[in-house]
C-alpha cells in the first residue's frame, strides 16, 4: 500500500547524498520526468531557504506529492520513513492549527535513528561527506549535475551550495562517536573508548 500524506505538508526532510542519488535515478527512469522536473523546481523556489517550521507554517506541499501521495514512495529518504504517526486525526488536528500531539510509536524513532547513524557509518567508513541537505535543493542539484553521482564519489563537493542540516556541538560529538565506534565495530576493530 501507499502511504497518504495526511497534510502534504513538505517537513524538513533532510536525506543523505545516496538517498538523493536513489530519488534521482527513479525520477529520471519515468516518462514524465520533464513534468516532475518542473514541479520540483517549482517546490524549491517556493520553499529555498526556510526552516521545517517555516515551511509547516506556509503548508507548503513536497514537490514529490502526487495527488496527496508520495510519488517515489519505494526509494524515499530515511526522513521520510521515519515520518509516522498512529493518528490520522491528530495530523490532520496538527495540520490545522490546532493543539494536537502526535504521537509516532518509539520503535519508529529508534529505527529512523539507527538506519541514520549506520549510513553516516558506512559513508565515513568510505571517506563520503555523511550530510544531511534540504530535500528539493538537494534532489535538483543530483539532478541537474553532470555526472554527479560519480564525481560526488570521487570526492567532489557537488552539493556546496546546497542548505545542510545543522548541529550543535554536543550532538555533533555524540554523532562522532557512535560514527567511530560503529566504523571500528564493522571494520574489525576495538571501538573507541
Amino acid at each position: 500500500t501507499r502511504f497518504r500524506n495526511v497534510t502534504g505538508v513538505q517537513t524538513c526532510a533532510l536525506p543523505i547524498s545516496p538517498e538523493l542519488f536513489l530519488v534521482a535515478s527513479e525520477l529520471k527512469s519515468r516518462p514524465d520526468y520533464a513534468v516532475r522536473l518542473a514541479r520540483l523546481k517549482a517546490a524549491d523556489a517556493a520553499t529555498r531557504g526556510l526552516g521545517g517550521y517555516e515551511r509547516a507554517l506556509k503548508k507548503l506541499p513536497c514537490g514529490l506529492l502526487e495527488n496527496n501521495a508520495c510519488s517515489v514512495y519505494a526509494v524515499r529518504p530515511g526522513a521520510c520513513r521515519g515520518m509516522t504517526s498512529i493518528s490520522r486525526a491528530a495530523c490532520e488536528s496538527a495540520y490545522n492549527g490546532q493543539n494536537a500531539e502526535v504521537q509516532t510509536p518509539s520503535v519508529w524513532t529508534l529505527l529512523r535513528n539507527a538506519h541514520k547513524q549506520a549510513l553516516w557509518a558506512a559513508l565515513d567508513a568510505a571517506n563520503l561527506p555523511s550530510v544531511s541537505y534540504e530535500y528539493h535543493q538537494g534532489l535538483l542539484i543530483a539532478l541537474e549535475t553532470e555526472d554527479g553521482e560519480r564525481r560526488w564519489l570521487a570526492g567532489e563537493d557537488i552539493f556546496a551550495g546546497c542548505a545542510r542540516e545543522g548541529t550543535n556541538a554536543a550532538d555533533a560529538a555524540s554523532n562522532k562517536r557512535i560514527i567511530e565506534q560503529l566504523v571500528a565495530g564493522a571494520l574489525g576493530k576495538e571501538p573507541p573508548a
